[in-house]
């Protein structure tokens, strides 16, 4: 059984599959390094900064599908996020009053 593609490699893939020189490969590396995945990510809104620089390359018709969610992150993905200490930390900060064994049960 073969694991699924996480959303953020097949945005990579699909970049790479443009095979055209405005889409520099330092832009496909920063995908495949989460920078736009919006768990991932420390930019505060990674997809609007992934279609603004698409488009700025000429690249609109792909932008739109950055735009439409194509290669949003899953809830799977985000479930598996809410799990890690950084998720925690985050859901701490949003929802101080609830515990970790908490957050546990509600993640299940």
């Amino acid at each position: 059984m073969t694991t699924p593609l996480s959303s953020k490699e097949k945005l990579a893939l699909a970049l790479e599959e443009l095979t055209n020189p405005n889409v520099p490969n330092r832009l496909i590396r920063r995908v495949r390094r989460g920078e736009y995945s919006e768990v991932e990510s420390e930019i505060a809104s990674p997809k609007q900064e992934l279609f603004l620089e698409l488009t700025e390359l000429g690249q609109t018709t792909f932008a739109q599908r950055i735009a439409s969610g194509e290669f949003d992150d899953t809830a799977a993905e985000i479930k598996e996020w809410l799990k890690t200490n950084e998720g925690f930390r985050v859901l701490r900060a949003t929802f101080p009053a609830v515990t970790r064994d908490k957050w546990k049960d509600i993640l299940k």
